[in-house]
Order: structure tokens, then sequence, then C-alpha cells
């Protein structure tokens, strides 16, 4: 057999003994072919065998001198977990179009605009800015419409630090093909919500771990019952949704006991409630002197942007959290893996598993309990009334409970569950208002332990 077929046969691995066979079934090209630069250990095996020897190297020599080398990788042989895959590229534009956002505070105001004796002696007590961290941002929202005129909205943002108070700006906003006041006043508290956002990414920035509270003051109930999620009202859906997306990103950030809702009662002489109402008729009756909100319009038409915005606090949470916790942010892909949690067993044994360290911690989880009858009223006692249930899930949010349970609840429907403070579980109760269970859990975080400690002493204080 010619030496260029003994020499690619065992180049290519096939063993010694099969070669003639291979040969005569011609199921090989013997043709030899170009074989690429030696690495350095073959190029020095080549030329030991060159010096030490003055034979010409044999088929066996030249195939094991030329075979290619391979290289395994086992952790590219393991099939990944099957994953789903989710384009987050609109919310990445939506977050940066938020944070870009122009405001448009205005610089001065004019020389015209007719304050109120009490809004005037309110902003002489102001002091000035300073580079003191701010402890909380108040927020005084309003909307007007006139007669003949356009709808605006009026914004005045006051600060505090821990011996000042100061005014950090406001605004007065035009609506654009607005027909009514309540337009004005949603547009008013959007406006604030996003302003509130650009404080609150400023403050992260410069100190961080700091707290700050937020502060949203009104007198139309429909505007900041809407945007505090009290009122689950099926009209004004865009504005809601777009006042109820900002208000999650700030919740997430500062939790919902940094977020504040204070509702003011209309003309009752309030200093920055009269200013912010000032604002708002400045921008009805002079419309070409004041900013539209032509940006917010765009991205209430356009429903792809609405549904961005919802998940803006989403996209925050796996960009800060723990790994662990949440699916893997690749660029601008949201990889979760399918992943079914195996069966574990301890292995048996007889002898002593040496002391294991643990760790101690202390967990505040508060519990409530109450058998509460008062929910409902009526003759049948049927009817739940909203407004007790409101003030009793208040007075434990205030309390600091985590989870509420109420025994023997007469309604026969769950109400109310959109509110600010609890997520609403439970089951109705009988025809003849019996069984009824009411259990709220608290809409915070809930506080947890991590599985890397190997013992855990819980106490629970109810």
């Amino acid at each position: 057999m010619p030496t260029r077929v003994i020499a690619r046969c065992l180049r290519d691995g096939i063993p010694y003994r099969s070669i003639r066979r291979v040969y005569e079934e011609a199921d090989t090209d013997f043709e030899w072919e170009t074989v690429p630069q030696a690495d350095d250990t073959t190029a020095m095996l080549q030329l030991y065998n060159s010096i030490g020897t003055a034979r010409r190297l044999t088929a066996g020599a030249v195939a094991q001198a030329q075979r290619p080398c391979i290289q395994l990788c086992l952790d590219k042989s393991i099939p990944r977990p099957p994953e789903v895959l989710v384009d987050f590229s609109t919310v990445i534009w939506a977050r940066e179009a938020l944070h870009h956002i122009h405001l448009g505070l205005m610089e001065q105001l004019p020389a015209d605009l007719d304050l109120p004796d009490e809004t005037i002696w309110a902003l002489q007590g102001l002091q000035q800015s300073t580079m003191q961290p701010v402890l909380k941002v108040s927020f005084y929202v309003d909307g007007s419409k006139v007669a003949q005129g356009s709808v605006g909205a009026g914004i005045v943002c006051i600060c505090e630090t821990h011996d000042s108070r100061f005014l950090a700006g406001c605004m007065s906003k035009r609506v654009d093909k607005a027909r009514h006041a309540f337009e004005g006043e949603h547009a008013a508290m959007t406006w604030a919500l996003i302003w509130a956002i650009h404080i609150s990414s400023g403050h992260q920035d410069h100190h961080p771990g700091q707290s700050i509270n937020f502060s949203f003051n009104f007198d139309a109930m429909n505007a900041g019952n809407q945007a505090s999620g009290k009122w689950r009202t099926q009209a004004h859906q865009q504005w809601k949704t777009m006042m109820r997306s900002l208000v999650h990103i700030l919740q997430h950030r500062h939790t919902h006991h940094g977020i504040h809702w204070e509702h003011i009662k209309a003309h009752t002489n309030h200093p920055y409630n009269e200013f912010a109402d000032r604002l708002a008729k400045l921008a009805s009756q002079h419309p070409e002197e004041v900013d539209g909100c032509d940006t917010l319009q765009q991205w209430m038409a356009d429903e792809n942007h609405l549904s961005a915005l919802q998940w803006i606090w989403f996209l925050e949470h796996c960009q800060n959290a723990d790994a662990r916790d949440v699916p893997e942010l690749d660029g601008h892909l949201l990889r979760h893996q399918l992943i079914v949690p195996a069966s574990c067993s301890l292995p048996q044994t007889t002898d002593n598993p040496p002391p294991q360290p643990c760790s101690t911690i202390d967990i505040s989880f508060v519990i409530a309990t109450a058998n509460v009858l008062t929910l409902a009223e009526g003759p049948q006692r049927a009817t739940p009334q909203l407004t007790r249930q409101q003030l009793l899930m208040e007075q434990f949010h205030t309390a600091r409970c985590h989870i509420v349970a109420l025994q023997e609840t007469r309604h026969k429907r769950l109400i109310d569950r959109g509110n600010g403070f609890y997520h609403i579980i439970g089951h109705p109760a009988t025809n003849d208002g019996r069984d009824g269970v009411h259990c709220p859990s608290s809409q915070e975080a809930l506080p947890s332990a991590r599985s890397r400690f190997s013992s855990l002493t819980l106490e629970l204080h109810t």
C-alpha cells in the first residue's frame, strides 16, 4: 500500500489492522491535505527526530506528529435548562425617556400673578436652598378651567432639611385638547410624580442610604385617590395607569411608608394649595405663556409606552436586587430559567455529625387578629361599609402590622382591593351572614431570611 495511505489512516485514528480494508473499499480520500502549522511541542518532536536519526520518518511517526488536537469543553456539553426570554428594550427606552423629560420649571413668577396674602407670608418665611440632604419633599397640586379658557395644572414643591425649609420650584402647565378640570388635576399629579422621581434619582446618587419621604397634597379626591390606589374606577384609565406606574417606582425605591397622601379642602386659605390653584388658573387664562403637556399626552396615546411604564419598577428591581432572587438581565433581554426543583433526601447515618456554626437573627413580624363585627351595616348586615374598613386598615398600617386576620366578617364580597396599605384575600360570608374571613396582607416586603443560615431562631410577638 502507498505510504500516504498508511500515514493518512493513522493520522485519522484508524487502527493499523483496518487500513487494508479501508484502502480496498476506498471509503477515504487518501490525497494528502495541507497540514496546519504545528505547535511548539510538535515542532520540537519533529526536530528531535530529524536530528537524532538520519532515517526518514515512518508513516506512523508522521501521522502521530500531525494528528489534529481536539479540545473538549464539558460545560458546553451540558444542555442549558429551558428558559423564557423577555424583550425589555421598550422598558429601558421608557425609563430613559422618563429620566430625560424636560420638567419646564418656572424661572420666575409673572409680575401680574395675584397671590393671596397667606401665600405671600408663607413664601417669605422660607429659607434659601442648602446642600444638606433633603428629608421630606411636599408637592401641592391643583387643576383649573375657567370659562372660555383652557385647562391648566399647577404644581408647587417644598423641601425640608434638618434645619431649613425652602421652595424647590413650581410649574404651570396647560393641558391641550382637554375639556374638563379633572384633566388638569390628573396632569398636575402626574407632573408631581415625575418630578419626585427625578428628585429621588438625584438623592440616591448624592446621598445613598439616606432616607427621604414624599408627600402629595391635593384637593381633588379623584386625582389623589386614583394615584394612591384607593379608588379603583374604570374612568380615566390612561391617566390612572400612568400615575400608578410612577407611584410604583417611588414605592419600590422608598417603600409604602415613605409615600404620603394628604387631602386638603379646596379654598380654605391653605398657602401652598392656593399657590398651586393660582398657577393652574394662570395656565388656563394665559396658555400661551406656559408649557404644554405634549409629552404626557403622547405617552398616553401609545399603548406600548403605557405598558412599558408599568414595568420600570421591576427593571430597577432586577438591576439592584440579589441575582439569586430575580431573573438574569442580559442587556435588554430578561432570562428566566424554568428549573423544576428536585426532591432532596438527607443521607441516613448513625454517626453524630460535627457541630455546624449557627447564626441568630431577629425578625420583627407583626401579626394581628381581631374579631370585628362592624365591617358591615344594614338590616341583614350583608353590605360592606367601605369607610370603616379603610379606617381599620389605616390603623393597622400605622401599627406596622404585616398580616391581619379578621374573623366572622358579614359581607358577601371583598371590597377596596386597590387600597394603598394591604393586599386583601378572604372568603365571603354565607347568605345568612356567617363564616366570612377577611385577611389583609401588607403590601410592603415581608421580612425574610436567606437560606445561607444553617439554623434560624425566630421569636414571634403577637
